[in-house]
């Protein structure tokens, strides 16, 4: 046998149970039914019976593996006494037991079609409650249509109400696993976009005080035999820049290891007079207009899509004019004259995330006058 399709010990263990029941059951019926229907289950009768229980505590070994096979197995095992008393005329001790039910609410938890196992279903406990109805006793004064209906509705009803209770049972597990899967999607999610984050504070940091101490490094380079004071400053300039790189990547890095508050309260740069300043020192010619009241994130967004825009003038349009321009309305950085375009990199996506982060639009691309990067910011 296919390990995979072995009875588990809980399968074992639900078969038992099954069993012991039905047994316990069977017997006390048998006991007190000659006082109430006035006549005795015969031998043959009882054997059946017996024999019956067995088989279908048996049959829930499989009920997982093999669902609709196992209704269907105990729907004909149910079928045998009241085909014996129909052939010898015999009247019978119609006994439920609770096999038929656990199989029906395993079949609703394992099924592939509703629709197909429900029809099953129902068909097979009418037909067997049907059997029923004209081999068992009326009780009493009974009327004996009502009594027949009774009894035929006695098997049904409860396979029905298993089933159903399977399906609340099989839908609630799979909410369950529907919610424990986008929990752990979200989780993904969130380390993915605080990847993401750390690499654009990480890009947008680096890449500017990169390319500024490449400048100076190639203007001291140029200064050290004719004019080895300039080439000093220009040096210590490139010392300045490390240092301030360094510390840029050490408040990045050190966000790893602190808790959501304590980042929101990690001091974000917002001075872009001293940027702009600081990239004249490089010789980059850059007129700057601020006459904007932003909130806190826009101004970090605006201190960082500059730094940005302004390292790829540098890199792609050096001694080219720039003009920076911020207002409550947008963020305007525009390189003037030629700008030799480079591959899509991360800067262009830095640009977007930030914009898209504090709900601005941002474009970035040629114009007529050169290169332009326009945040708008959102207004209520």
């Amino acid at each position: 046998m296919d390990v995979m399709n072995r009875p588990s010990t809980r399968d074992i263990s639900v078969a038992a149970i099954a069993l012991g029941l039905d047994l316990f059951g069977f017997l006390m019926s048998h006991t007190v039914a000659p006082a109430t229907f006035s006549f005795a289950v015969s031998p043959v009768q009882f054997w059946l019976i017996l024999l019956t229980i067995v088989a279908k505590a048996s049959m829930l070994l499989w009920r997982r593996h093999f669902p609709v096979l196992v209704i269907l197995g105990i729907s004909a095992a149910e079928l045998l006494l009241p085909l014996y008393c129909l052939v010898t005329g015999e009247q019978s001790l119609g006994y439920n037991g609770i096999a038929a039910t656990v199989a029906a609410f395993s079949l609703a938890l394992h099924t592939r079609s509703k629709t197909r196992d429900i029809a099953l279903l129902v068909i097979a406990g009418l037909t067997i409650g049907i059997a029923r109805a004209f081999t068992t006793p009326v009780l009493g004064d009974m009327n004996p249509t009502l009594f027949a209906l009774l009894t035929a509705l006695g098997w049904l009803l409860p396979l029905v109400v298993m089933f159903a209770i399977g399906l609340a049972v099989r839908n609630s597990r799979e909410l369950t696993e529907s919610l424990a899967r986008q929990a752990e999607l979200a989780e993904r999610n969130a380390i993915i976009e605080e990847r993401a984050r750390i690499a654009r504070e990480l890009h947008d940091t680096t890449a500017h005080h990169l390319s500024a101490i490449a400048i100076q490094a190639q203007a001291a380079r140029a200064l050290i035999d004719v004019n080895p004071r300039a080439s000093k400053e220009h040096l210590d300039h490139v010392t300045s820049s490390i240092t301030k790189a360094l510390q840029d990547v050490r408040a990045t890095v050190g966000k790893l290891s602190v808790t959501d508050a304590e980042v929101s309260r990690v001091p974000q740069p917002t001075d872009l007079p001293a940027l702009i300043s600081e990239v004249r020192g490089l010789g980059q010619e850059v007129a700057f207009s601020d006459t904007s009241v932003l909130s806190g994130a826009e101004r970090v967004a605006a201190y960082r899509i500059t730094q940005e825009a302004l390292t790829n003038a540098r890199k792609h349009a050096a001694g080219a004019p720039v003009t920076v321009t911020l207002s409550d309305d947008e963020l305007c950085v525009l390189t003037s004259g030629s700008f030799e375009r480079g591959e899509s990199g991360r800067g262009i996506i830095s640009i977007q995330e930030r914009a898209h982060a504090v709900g601005a639009t941002a474009f970035n691309g040629p114009t007529a006058d050169g290169w332009l990067v326009r945040i708008k910011w959102r207004k209520p």
